[in-house]
């Protein structure tokens, strides 16, 4: 938790809206690439991801494993409040399963957000007193038996002045 702590708080200082591990993609539990940030729409904010098959032949994901569905299993999000607690925010409903599979060619991307309004209880209210880091881990899942890497990465909300 101290690690977690430490990192908040310097990537917060150095104003770094996002991190993230990027790999060198040489072999097939790299197949995936990764890239997430906030994206605002009026008082909404997202947490979009995009997903980049960076291999050579098809990539097959499973729908409940994207990321924007909010499946346990696929990825975990926390937000923390960057007060001088490090406050965690509650996390309230998710998306429901979807079934099926998705596929990417070599190179093509698809998207999708997590409305972080919806997701945090009192998103809103935090963010009217102090920035939000809000910590993510991705675990893809391909039903091909492909091991694919997690990725990780952290994006800062800033203090709205209202």
């Amino acid at each position: 938790m101290r690690l977690i702590k430490s990192l908040v708080s310097i990537l917060a200082a150095c104003g770094v809206v996002f991190a993230a591990q990027y790999s060198s993609f040489a072999n097939e539990r790299d197949q995936v690439q990764v890239v997430a940030g906030i994206e605002q729409q009026g008082d909404i904010f997202y947490l979009r991801f995009t997903l980049r098959n960076s291999g050579s032949t098809n990539l097959r994901l499973y729908n409940n494993s994207l990321p924007w569905v909010d499946r346990p299993a696929a990825v975990h999000l926390r937000a923390i409040a960057l007060n001088q607690r490090f406050t965690p925010l509650e996390q309230k409903g998710r998306l429901h399963n979807t079934v099926g599979t998705v596929t990417l060619r070599p190179s093509e991307e698809i998207s999708g957000a997590v409305n972080l309004n919806n997701r945090f209880a009192k998103f809103a209210d935090i963010l009217k007193h102090g920035s939000i880091a809000v910590l993510w881990i991705y675990a893809p899942k391909s039903p091909d038996s492909i091991e694919l890497r997690e990725t990780a990465g952290v994006a800062t909300v800033n203090q709205q002045d209202k």
